[in-house]
């Protein structure tokens, strides 16, 4: 059985803001949503028959779990440096929108 193997250094983030760009470029509320419902869906149907089917769904999964690592740390980095009360994105003050 072939593992599809990730390593999350090779996204190369230099920047927190980079790794937070490149995640709401390639996914949105709803693509979240919808991946991490058909991981959940596949997980539940591989307990009951105990195969795993390596396929670009499951790459795909993969994916999205480095970019959701990566916008977690990204993130977390931009909170513990930044100025209490502004976005660590954008630097607004106030309920800024993104």
């Amino acid at each position: 059985m072939d593992a599809i193997k990730s390593n999350i250094s090779q996204l190369n983030f230099r920047t927190p803001q980079q790794a937070i760009k490149a995640f709401y470029t390639l996914y949105n509320q709803g693509t979240v949503r919808d991946q991490l419902t058909k991981v959940f869906c596949r997980y539940t149907a591989m307990a009951t028959t105990g195969k795993i089917a390596y396929d670009e769904e499951i790459a795909s999964f993969v994916r999205l779990f480095d970019h959701l690592i990566a916008l977690t740390g990204a993130m977390e980095t931009l909170q513990q440096n930044g100025i209490k009360g502004k976005c660590p994105v954008c630097n607004r003050t106030g309920n800024p929108r993104h």
